[in-house]
């Protein structure tokens, strides 16, 4: 097989390229290693700057309906006896012209509208649960299950994320940067006219609170390195009593949570 471009990957950069490349008329073959949707979120909240690429690509109004619109993110800044010390907004709508809102939207439905709209194109080729193996001179060692083949390409692009077989090919080296803390990752149902965004801290907690559509909320909340395993031993309730206290506007729908399974 023999193309323009060769993309290892299918993620939101990944097929981004691949859009801008084939609606210029390259042809492009993009290997996804993925068949089923993954639960790690990212690139869910677009800004201003991102809509307006994907403007360019024809994608804003396919976007714009498949996510919640986002004016203001509201900043609290709560004292220890979790009294509001300090608040300030992200006002988007200040912004002049088209690009006054950011948008979230889940990373699979962005997926999915870039795919779609690639997929008009003849010259746009991909491959689900193929994975790069590496690569020889002139091509990209492919597998899907037990079959191997390569592609021949002018270009060959590393869109695989933090584990890239690319830079690994090429003798790239990253160093990773350690962190003394995580963030719990949880998904529950949000009041209806519950559509912007609150980001809520106290000198050593963080809960930040992005709407999705189908009346959902997404919530990152900071915890202590390793806490995970200690905090999935303790009752449920316990974890809703986290996100209550912060934000009182989430009780009665983080309870909706009955799992930690649910959690990452």
């Amino acid at each position: 097989m023999k193309t323009d471009v060769f993309i290892s990957g299918g993620g939101v950069g990944g097929l981004t390229l691949a859009l801008k490349l084939v609606q210029r008329g390259v042809d492009v073959v993009v290997a996804e290693r993925l068949t089923n949707k993954t639960p790690v979120y990212k690139g869910e909240l677009l800004q201003p700057k991102s809509m307006q690429i994907f403007d360019r690509l024809g994608l804003f109004d396919a976007i714009h309906s498949s996510a919640n619109e986002i004016k203001v993110l509201d900043m609290l800044e709560l004292s220890s006896s979790l009294k509001v010390r300090d608040q300030s907004y992200m006002d988007y709508s200040v912004l002049p012209g088209k690009y006054d809102a950011a948008y979230m939207i889940h990373h699979e439905e962005l997926k999915k509208v870039l795919r779609d709209a690639a997929a008009e194109y003849e010259n746009f080729h991909y491959y689900s649960g193929t994975a790069c193996k590496g690569f020889t001179e002139k091509a990209a060692i492919l597998q899907k299950g037990d079959d191997k083949f390569e592609v021949e390409a002018d270009y060959f692009i590393g869109a695989e994320g933090r584990t890239s077989v690319t830079r690994k090919d090429m003798g790239i080296e990253v160093k990773q940067t350690l962190y003394n803390h995580h963030f719990l990752t949880v998904t529950f149902p949000r009041a209806e006219n519950f559509k912007d965004g609150k980001i809520i801290s106290t000198y050593n907690r963080f809960l930040g609170l992005f709407p999705l559509p189908d009346q959902q909320v997404r919530s990152v909340y900071l915890i202590p390195e390793g806490d995970y395993q200690e905090l999935k031993k303790k009752p449920i309730s316990h974890f809703h009593k986290l996100y209550t206290d912060l934000a009182p506007a989430v009780d009665g729908y983080v309870q909706q949570l009955k799992d930690w399974k649910k959690s990452s």
